[in-house]
């Protein structure tokens, strides 16, 4: 039973302005742009949040990726890593009736529904694949006995999120939780009109032990801010290709476009693959280079990889 008269406490409760939070500390906007929060419960505002930008955006992924790089998260073994996820979760349940509250304040959502679907939801996901770290490994696959086949699980870098208004955070937790348990570091974007619980998930964050630059948040608008997040450019597509006796590392820059099509055609294992064999062939036959970009019915890439 919804206890009305906290509720109503909680509803009235002023709502401090909120920066974004980035490298696990508070964000001014560079800009000095800020955007109202209005209630739709009445109409008002209720607090002010940093209107973000490309600069801002750009903070958030430099934080993400030095965190990725230096492996303060991903290096972690995971038994602590599954012990911080489970505190997390704890600490949301803690929290359930003021994060319920603070987000249909902001968003409108029926406080029933939201109180299960929202922060009781978003707790049970974290918890979820704080449980899975320990529990999935990599695989041998079944060769011949002159061959051995590995799987060996990685996280993939940098996430972008970007969340919609209803439902912040269910839907923030289940892009949040599988990510951040793989070993990723993440920039959120949240909707303009479904923020302030999403910031607040992400300090409790923190509060249970996720390393700074792990989980970053830059609020605004979508046109603006989304829009930066959804352009972030991968300069460069670093791949470990196992050539006859080594392991060499090639900086192969990839177009954005061309990053898209192939994300489209062939998904991220894809990608991995056209590239990495297309870039062998140009290493050791401009010949199979050629017919590779010829069967890959990708005809930018022969300029992207240098292929005649």
């Amino acid at each position: 039973m919804l206890d009305m008269a906290q509720i109503e406490a909680l509803r009235a409760a002023p709502v401090a302005d909120r920066d974004h939070l980035v490298d696990g500390r508070s964000f001014s906007p560079t800009s000095g742009q800020r955007l109202d929060v209005e209630t739709p419960i009445d109409g008002s505002v209720l607090t002010t949040m940093a209107r973000g930008d490309a600069t801002d955006v750009e903070a958030a992924v430099s934080a993400a990726r030095r965190a990725f790089a230096d492996r303060r998260w991903r290096g972690l073994p995971a038994a602590r890593r599954k012990a911080i996820m489970a505190r997390w979760a704890d600490l949301i349940e803690a929290e359930l009736l003021e994060l319920t509250v603070l987000g249909v304040r902001d968003n409108g959502t029926e406080i029933a529904m939201a109180i299960k679907a929202e922060a009781a939801s978003a707790a049970a996901t974290i918890r979820y694949y704080g449980e899975a770290i320990d529990k999935m490994s990599g695989e041998i696959a079944p060769t011949p006995d002159n061959r051995l086949g590995l799987v060996h699980r990685e996280p993939v870098g940098v996430v972008g999120a970007i969340v919609p208004w209803n439902f912040p955070l269910m839907i923030g937790a289940w892009k949040l939780a599988p990510a951040i348990a793989a070993g990723n570091s993440v920039v959120l974007k949240p909707a303009e009109t479904a923020s302030l619980a999403l910031l607040r998930l992400a300090e409790l964050a923190h509060e249970a032990g996720l390393p700074d630059g792990v989980l970053n948040v830059v609020t605004g608008l979508g046109g603006e801010a989304g829009a930066a997040l959804a352009a972030v450019p991968v300069e460069q597509l670093q791949l470990a290709l196992l050539s006859a006796d080594r392991f060499a590392r090639v900086e192969l820059p990839v177009e954005a476009g061309v990053r898209a099509e192939l994300a489209r055609r062939f998904g991220l294992f894809g990608i991995r693959m056209a590239v990495t064999m297309i870039r062998l062939g140009v290493r050791d036959s401009p010949t199979l280079a050629a017919e590779l970009v010829t069967r890959s019915g990708l005809d930018e890439l022969r300029t992207v990889l240098d292929v005649q």
